[in-house]
């Protein structure tokens, strides 16, 4: 029994376990792809926009309720002073909504909705 092989041998080896690796990252890079488009898919349903505006509208309500322990509000407040408060928390409010809209977190995950939209279309064309 010879212990040596021959070059061609070894170069096979060589090439085999170079083809194996090759599956095998071409695997894993499948398997991570599918994982990444699923985690994707599930980020990109509703129920995170209605929770977002679910807690915008509990923080707004529960800013308008007052405390318990508040001092009485006096007579001499004028009710243009309380307009303009209102006033200011819709323009507050929706400077920040202008503002997340504007990022680029929101374009990427409406990005990711429209990709996810035109995906499910085409499945069930």
């Amino acid at each position: 029994m010879s212990t040596d092989v021959s070059v061609t041998d070894r170069i096979k080896d060589v090439e085999r376990r170079i083809e194996v690796r090759r599956e095998r990252t071409a695997r894993h890079f499948d398997e991570t792809r599918e994982e990444v488009s699923r985690i994707a898919v599930k980020a990109a349903s509703w129920l995170p926009m209605v929770a977002v505006a679910g807690s915008l509208a509990v923080g707004f309500a529960a800013a308008r309720v007052p405390l318990k322990r508040a001092a009485p509000i006096e007579k001499t407040v004028r009710p243009a002073a309380a307009r303009g408060g209102i006033i200011a928390s819709i323009l507050a409010v929706g400077a920040t909504a202008l503002r997340i809209a504007a990022s680029s977190e929101a374009r990427t995950f409406w990005n990711a909705v429209s990709a996810f939209r035109t995906r499910r279309r085409e499945g069930r064309a």
